[in-house]
């Protein structure tokens, strides 16, 4: 549940990041929306969540909302191939749109990664409003993603253990809290 609705914020975000991107470049005036000036064509966004119900909705939602206008569509990849395909896609000229990845894979391939100007997305904006992991994403020309999941590694420690055991700080490293642990 909470990785769907995490999941369902982060294509909003991706959407308006689309349509800004899109209204930057005047193709063809939009007889909806006056707010999607420009926008056109079919946005294909490629990662490796697997498609569920809940995003299948949302797509068919903005899909619905905007057909006079331009498109959405997701392709899931596995993991393992993800690698092979990217490389496959780059060299024959079919390349999606927008990524949706996890943050090993984003910095992997940043360098195939078009960046997010900061006009676009100013860093000042960006430190507002995601927390300081994130800033991992920027870089001196831009952002190389948008970070839309949390997942950080926790640990929690018993202060009492360690105060009987004479350690006043917990590890701060994995490889000293095997050699606390005893």
């Amino acid at each position: 549940m909470k990785f769907q609705t995490i999941l369902l914020t982060f294509f909003g975000i991706m959407a308006i990041v689309g349509l800004i991107a899109f209204s930057q470049s005047p193709t063809k005036k939009s007889s909806n929306d006056p707010k999607l000036v420009g926008a056109a064509g079919n946005v294909e966004i490629w990662g490796t969540f697997p498609e569920n119900e809940k995003l299948g909705k949302m797509i068919k939602s903005v899909n619905d909302k905007y057909k006079a206008d331009f498109s959405v569509t997701y392709k899931y990849h596995d993991p393992v191939n993800f690698d092979r395909d990217i490389v496959e896609s780059l060299a024959s000229d079919k390349n999606p749109d927008i990524l949706l990845l996890p943050d090993d894979l984003i910095l992997r391939h940043s360098d195939k990664i078009e960046l997010i100007n900061y006009q676009l997305m100013p860093s000042a904006v960006f430190s507002a409003n995601f927390i300081q992991a994130a800033e991992i994403y920027m870089r001196d020309q831009g952002l190389v993603a948008l970070p839309f999941a949390i997942d950080p590694l926790v640990m929690y420690w018993n202060r009492d253990l360690f105060n009987n055991a004479s350690i006043t700080q917990p590890p701060q490293y994995w490889d000293e809290f095997l050699t606390m642990a005893p």
